[in-house]
């Protein structure tokens, strides 16, 4: 759009090569690639750090300083997706006992408000509390990233 306001007219092709730029401005201000997370602000915020990075870039590096940017800027893109990888996983709670496989076990979670307790075979394994999901009609199921896991029977029962 600022292209369309500085040149007075529509081109099809102005802003390639800015596509690394726009998604480093999003990701740096917290966008995450996965989708369903981002702000304005933070789209913003994160245009304006890339700015200073590229401005950064051509004071320090005085010749050939483009040969640079795709690198530096594809190695911010990389450290901002790591934190928000890494930053937005947590276990709350977990239990650890031993599983037999080729069997079928019953596996039954009870969430009430943020509590939350996991029952395995009947035997209750797990009691915690969590405030990620703070409003009704949602459900996160996850296993072990090393499982194989089949449900034949899963059921989403409101209370």
């Amino acid at each position: 759009m600022l292209y369309v306001g500085y040149n007075g007219q529509g081109d099809p092709r102005s802003g390639t090569g800015y596509e690394l730029n726009a998604i480093a401005a999003a990701v740096v201000g917290s966008c995450s690639l996965a989708g369903g997370q981002g702000t304005l602000l933070g789209a913003v915020l994160g245009a304006a750090i890339l700015n200073v990075i590229l401005n950064g870039i051509n004071l320090i590096i005085q010749k050939n300083a483009s040969l640079w940017e795709g690198t530096i800027v594809g190695s911010v893109v990389i450290l901002a997706v790591l934190l928000n990888v890494l930053g937005s996983r947590r276990q709350f709670a977990g239990a650890n006992f031993k599983v037999t496989s080729g069997e079928w076990h019953e596996l039954k979670v009870e969430c009430v408000g943020n509590k939350i307790i996991c029952y395995y075979d009947g035997q209750k394994k797990i009691e915690a509390t969590d405030d990620t999901f703070k409003d009704a009609g949602k459900m996160g199921l996850w296993t072990k990233a090393d499982s194989l896991t089949y449900f034949d029977d899963l059921h989403v029962i409101a209370k």
